[in-house]
C-alpha cells in the first residue's frame, strides 16, 4: 500500500500534510466538539 501515500487525496496524505490535524483543531477551539455532547436535554432517557 505504498502507493497510498504517493497518490493525493489519500487519508495518508491526508494525514501527512497536516491537514487534518488542523480541522480537528479547528472543530475543538469552535466549541462544536464540546457542544455536541449535551447530556442535560435527555427526555429520551
Amino acid at each position: 500500500m505504498d502507493t497510498s501515500t504517493d497518490t493525493p487525496g489519500s487519508y495518508e496524505h491526508y494525514v501527512t500534510t497536516g491537514s487534518g490535524e488542523q480541522s480537528a483543531s479547528t472543530l475543538e477551539t469552535s466549541g462544536i466538539e464540546p457542544r455536541i455532547p449535551d447530556p442535560a436535554p435527555t427526555p429520551v432517557s
